[in-house]
């Protein structure tokens, strides 16, 4: 014999289920309109976030109440060698790219990063790549920022980590890229406990006349990886690279110049 019994719900019961409604009506809205599911990729559905988070920082998933609030809105457009994509022509601020093609380097894709709520850019980034074929293969990652607190939201260990690892992880052949996603060599030589305590060494370069000073850190192993920080004309800059010499990187930099749009390119020689 089965016997049920029925607990009649208090009036305190009630009471806080009354209470709370509006705010998990809230929620639910608020996940909905403005996409709380992070970095959900909207063509292939990949929580690119929640995947940087868990699987490569290791960090538990966030609840729905320890989650940050109004979360960046990243987007990115792959490019063949052109100028910004058109979604970038009411940036209010130069972007600055490389001049010609130095070490074969063409620009792959441009990101940038956008309020939840404002439709205004936070944040760019230039991916450029030598392409399949060379040996080494160089890499760059150009990202910059204007506005007040850009060269403080550059210089996490978190955000460095990140732009290596995109740099790196798919460098190389085929062998070498297995053992990047199988969290191997790049997060046993770059992690979030030995950035901050890597070796930074100040350089001066001219700018357009002007003195700029650049913080550069570099590895050699297991690959030649550079990462620099400078400010041009009131912008952050951050460039990490893979299988470029130091040296060469601080030429492209005293060498960056304001990108155009569509199929317009800076020209010159690199």
């Amino acid at each position: 014999m089965l016997v049920m019994v029925y607990r009649r719900r208090s009036r305190l019961d009630a009471a806080l289920l009354l209470l709370t409604w509006p705010f998990v009506w809230l929620k639910n809205f608020y996940d909905f309109r403005f996409g709380m599911d992070d970095h959900k990729c909207r063509r292939c559905g990949v929580d690119a976030e929640r995947e940087w988070r868990v699987d490569v920082l290791g960090c538990l998933p966030d609840g729905p109440l320890k989650r940050p609030s109004l979360r960046p809105v990243r987007h990115t457009v792959d490019v063949a060698g052109g100028g910004l994509p058109e979604e970038l022509t009411g940036v209010p601020v130069p972007v600055y790219g490389l001049t010609g093609e130095p070490l074969g380097l063409v620009m792959r894709r441009v990101s940038w990063d956008t309020g939840r709520l404002r439709p205004s850019i936070e944040g760019i980034g230039l991916l450029y790549d030598s392409g399949p074929g060379r040996s080494p293969r160089p890499r760059l990652l150009l990202e910059q920022a204007a506005g007040s607190g850009a060269a403080n939201r550059m210089r996490p260990p978190v955000r460095e980590l990140r732009a290596i690892v995109e740099v790196v992880q798919e460098h190389g052949a085929m062998g070498q890229r297995e053992h990047y996603a199988d969290r191997g060599n790049v997060f046993r030589h770059w992690h979030l406990e030995r950035l901050p305590d890597a070796f930074r060494r100040s350089v001066e370069l001219s700018f357009g006349g002007v003195p700029v000073h650049v913080d550069v850190a570099q590895w050699s192993d297991p690959q030649q990886v550079v990462l620099a920080h400078a400010s041009i004309n009131g912008i952050a800059l951050m460039a990490t690279a893979v299988d470029v010499p130091p040296a060469r990187l601080m030429a492209m930099l005293k060498g960056l110049a304001p990108l155009g749009r569509g199929s317009e390119v800076p020209t010159g020689r690199g």
